[in-house]
């Protein structure tokens, strides 16, 4: 049965950026499609094929069906075990428009490698900056250790060179 066409582009996946997503190869969908739920081909305008493409609601139930079962640990350890794909060299930013903010599971929007909580949504606004803030200390914690690395590393070399 085929599902109606969801009118704003914002709720569907092509395959492209699916597969960025999944650190896949595009050409690994297509030759796999029967991992993947009956695509739909919305118009876009243009002139040719449209491409393939799914609701996330039809990508949500995707990730449901395959994964009820497991536990948040299962999950975790199994995409850690994930042996490296072609594809996660051109992952740097799945997101664009959005940066992760590091040791938390949030995403900034960003733009010029400016961060924009204000273009956040209101009710995520507080966590956003208190992990932004997390985030800062983490960098200043991690800067210092660095430089106290080189500093015992110069003072060794030239302890060194002073003995005869």
């Amino acid at each position: 049965m085929k599902q109606p066409i969801p009118s704003a582009t914002a709720t569907m996946c092509t395959a492209p950026q699916l597969a960025r997503l999944a650190g896949l190869t595009p050409q690994f969908l297509s030759q796999h499609p029967e991992l993947l739920p009956e695509p739909m081909r919305p118009r876009t305008g243009a002139s040719g094929r449209p491409p393939k493409a799914w609701t996330l609601e039809q990508i949500a139930e995707l990730i449901l069906q395959r994964t009820a079962g497991w536990s948040d640990l299962e999950l975790r350890v199994r995409a850690a075990l994930i042996a490296p794909r072609p594809a996660e060299a051109d992952m740097s930013n799945p997101l664009p428009g959005f940066r992760h903010i590091a040791g938390s599971d949030l995403l900034v929007p960003s733009q010029a490698g400016i961060d924009r909580v204000d273009e956040a949504p209101e009710h995520e606004r507080s966590a956003i900056l208190a992990a932004l803030e997390q985030e800062r200390t983490l960098d200043e914690q991690t800067r210092s250790a660095a430089r106290a690395r080189s500093r015992a590393r110069k003072a060794h070399t030239t302890n060194r060179r002073s003995q005869p």
